[in-house]
């Protein structure tokens, strides 16, 4: 049976972000915190990325970006005098049998004509 009232969980904190670059798309995953202030009980969410707001993503790219010029500073001897730029990111497109027959892929599953 359900039960109903008003949640005493009322702050909302950033308990644990992973995100992974590897993939096509970026992969963003979070766990929420969901915390009471007067008894400090504590309730954990999980999320995907598929609810960030354009300024969400915004930040995150000025975080990496963050990142990795602290990692670059760190471990490149010559990183001052090396241009930054950003490389594009590209994914091969998926064109093989399989995905043709099974409707996935770049071509959304077009077969072609014979």
């Amino acid at each position: 049976m359900p039960v109903e009232g008003v949640s005493k969980l009322t702050r909302v904190q950033l308990a644990q972000l992973s995100i992974d670059l590897t993939k096509g798309a970026p992969v963003i995953q979070v766990t929420i915190a969901m915390i009471d202030p007067v008894s400090g009980a504590v309730a954990f969410l999980k999320h995907n990325g598929s609810i960030w707001s354009d300024d969400a993503q915004a930040a995150l790219r000025v975080f990496v970006d963050a990142v990795e010029t602290a990692v670059a500073k760190v471990t490149l001897s010559d990183y001052e005098s090396i241009e930054r730029t950003n490389p594009v990111q590209r994914q091969a497109p998926i064109t093989g049998l399989g995905e043709h027959l099974t409707g996935s892929g770049a071509d959304d599953g077009d077969i072609p004509d014979v």
